[in-house]
């Protein structure tokens, strides 16, 4: 990971890191969550369970993105030309990485807006879950949606926190 007593990095150096952050973060999800949702019934066969690990790169690739922001336009670069073989993949397989974007961008803009009308805005979890388990009819289990809402947001947060902890130079 980042040498954070390294505070000055280039863009090429911050984007690998990120894109090693992404890698690390999505194992470290797939191996929290592949057994809560196999326990809830999701999850039964090597194909679905490929789709999830597949849905949960997407995921963490939009996190990053989504913390970041256009203000690191060549930080998010980098990433992307280190995912670029898994986004043609992806878009083989008609899952267009724009697409499950704009789809994570509008749940997170409608937890934004229900902020102050419900406790606790679970729209990108509920998002997130439909797509991980490829199921857009599913309930979920609350105590697995409040942890994935706590995972998603501390994520991004994570990543908004490092990023503003390192200088990027020339």
């Amino acid at each position: 990971m980042l040498d954070l007593f390294k505070k000055k990095v280039t863009n090429e150096e911050y984007g690998h890191q990120m894109w090693l952050f992404c890698c690390d973060s999505t194992k470290a999800f797939c191996l929290n969550f592949r057994p809560k949702l196999q326990a809830e019934g999701f999850l039964k066969n090597p194909i679905a369970d490929r789709k999830f690990m597949d849905e949960a790169m997407l995921l963490h690739l939009w996190i990053l993105s989504h913390a970041l922001g256009i203000e690191n336009r060549k930080i998010l670069d980098v990433l992307h030309n280190f995912a670029m073989a898994f986004i043609v993949e992806q878009q083989g397989k008609q899952v267009s990485i724009t697409d499950r974007y704009e789809l994570y961008d509008q749940a997170t803009s409608k937890d934004m807006e229900l902020q102050n009308k419900q406790p606790t805005p679970t729209m990108l979890a509920k998002t997130a879950f439909k797509c991980l388990v490829n199921n857009k009819n599913s309930d979920i289990n609350f105590f697995i949606l409040t942890e994935l809402h706590l995972t998603l947001y501390s994520t991004i947060r994570v990543v908004r926190k490092l990023r503003g902890d390192v200088k990027i130079r020339g």
